[in-house]
């Protein structure tokens, strides 16, 4: 299993979670996408939405004003 990054710092919603789609969709089934959004309300609708699609969200690492986060493909 390999790792992609996406760094979404300072893309708004709902732009962050279209791209999130679109780099998932085109990764290959059980591959780990590390993706980095603004803090705050945007990581909670983000990881929300996320959720709600059915993709395993995971190992929340929280950096000041931006945290990572994990999705399985």
């Amino acid at each position: 299993m390999g790792e992609n990054f996406l760094d979404l710092s300072g893309v708004a919603c709902p732009m962050n979670f279209v791209r999130i789609k679109i780099a998932l969709d085109r990764m290959p089934a059980g591959t780990y996408l590390r993706v980095r959004v603004d803090s705050g309300p945007t990581l909670r609708e983000v990881r929300k939405s996320l959720r709600e699609q059915g993709y395993e969200v995971s190992d929340c690492i929280e950096n000041g004003d931006h945290t990572d986060f994990y999705i399985t493909a």
